[in-house]
């Protein structure tokens, strides 16, 4: 006879995840997504455990469970589930409660997921970063030749504008690596934290038992690294195949700026090389990848906006984060055309709104839905090393009609 198990329901948990989906009141545990998922593995296979899980409030097991992380929510089984609900949003709410319930600290990520602490998110650093510019003497670092002050610390030349549009005359930019180095360290800890806690408890929850033959850590990593780079598992969806070209798109396209944002730094830094021309390698790749960025973040809205059982659910934390990396390319366009057109007051202000925006997305990573592309890593590092991986088949049209019909 089996041994009774006790269960102890998070009614609270539950209640948050009931106001994001209502799949949990349309699920009857039929089976059908974990027979229709491409990406499920034949052992222990989701997303059907982790609904039932849902429906009695087990916390803590979705909390260790990496299999949350395997979903990438392309709706394959929304499309056949027969009750028309979407156990792929259930995945997606439970993955916004991971982040929050490992975030160090845990109160940021409670900030960030609300939207009436979105204007103090903003004032935080708008505030900070003027006390640094201004403790720093960053705002009277007048141009040569200049002796008339303007209002916000800008200094104009004698009855002239400027010969050209230059950040340093606005404030020193040290002052603003030293800032941001600070902060996004401290971020970083604080991910890496969250991370730490996370693997303990995916470990603890398989009794930290690893497969026969399992890769190292090291090769684990390489090979997820890898899978993420071609997205590999975006192409094995079918409902939503457009998805794919969306999610490709946003992540080469920030890859490039990114690197040219850290190429133009080192430049600064070192030979002292302030400005690029638009037609500088450095400075085409930076730009070409804002507008390929620019059409994968169209796409992925677009998915979104369709609406229909192929739509993943929108939140605020979806909204917030593709607003907030939006605006950060758009604003960084912005300062390079006015600064092009000579126009230093605009080119000034909006440098400081972009700088916000920077601020934003990378000093709040650990806690927004940029964190899922962190955790979503670690997962899949951890069911390679678990040798979970292993035990995953890929099922296509062909497996799945075999598994429907057995």
């Amino acid at each position: 006879m089996a041994e009774p198990v006790w269960i102890e329901p998070d009614l609270q948990f539950k209640r948050r995840l009931l106001a994001d989906s209502d799949t949990l009141k349309k699920c009857f545990q039929c089976g059908t997504c974990t027979v229709a998922c491409p990406l499920s593995p034949d052992t222990e296979p989701f997303p059907r455990k982790e609904v039932l899980w849902a429906q009695w409030g087990l916390k803590d097991r979705l909390m260790a469970d990496p299999d949350v992380w395997m979903c990438h929510q392309c709706n394959d089984c929304s499309q056949l589930c027969p009750r028309g609900a979407n156990p792929g949003d259930v995945l997606a709410a439970v993955r916004q409660q991971v982040v929050e319930h490992y975030a160090v600290p845990s109160i940021l990520a409670r900030m960030v997921a609300s939207p009436k602490w979105l204007p103090v998110l903003f004032a935080i650093p708008a505030v900070l970063m003027a006390l640094a510019i201004w403790a720093t003497g960053g705002f009277s670092a007048r141009p040569e030749g200049s002796s008339h002050f303007f209002a916000a610390g800008i200094f104009l030349p004698d009855g002239q504008g400027f010969k050209q549009a230059n950040f340093d005359h606005f404030f020193a930019h040290y002052p603003i690596i030293i800032f941001f180095t600070a902060f996004v360290g401290l971020a970083l800890l604080g991910a890496l934290a969250g991370l730490v806690r996370y693997w303990k408890a995916m470990d603890a929850r398989a009794g930290g038992r690893r497969a026969e033959g399992s890769p190292s850590l090291i090769a684990c990593a390489v090979e997820t690294i890898k899978e993420i780079l071609l997205h590999k598992k975006f192409t094995q969806c079918e409902a939503t195949a457009n998805r794919y070209w969306g999610h490709l798109l946003l992540f080469y396209g920030f890859g490039a700026m990114f690197l040219t944002t850290c190429l133009a730094a080192l430049a600064y830094y070192t030979i002292g090389y302030p400005f690029m021309s638009l037609w500088h390698p450095v400075k085409l790749l930076g730009n070409l990848g804002g507008v390929v960025f620019l059409a994968g973040l169209a796409i992925v809205i677009a998915v979104r906006l369709r609406g229909g059982k192929l739509a993943p659910a929108s939140g605020y934390n979806d909204w917030l984060f593709l607003a907030v990396i939006g605006l950060t390319v758009v604003t960084g366009m912005i300062c390079q055309a006015a600064r092009l057109v000579n126009t230093p007051i605009p080119a000034y202000g909006w440098y400081f709104v972009h700088l916000l925006f920077v601020f934003f997305l990378l000093v709040y990573l650990p806690y927004s839905k940029f964190a899922h592309l962190l955790y979503r890593t670690v997962a899949m590092i951890y069911c390679r090393y678990s040798g979970r991986e292993a035990a995953q088949g890929a099922l296509g049209a062909g497996a799945l009609e075999e598994k429907k019909a057995a």
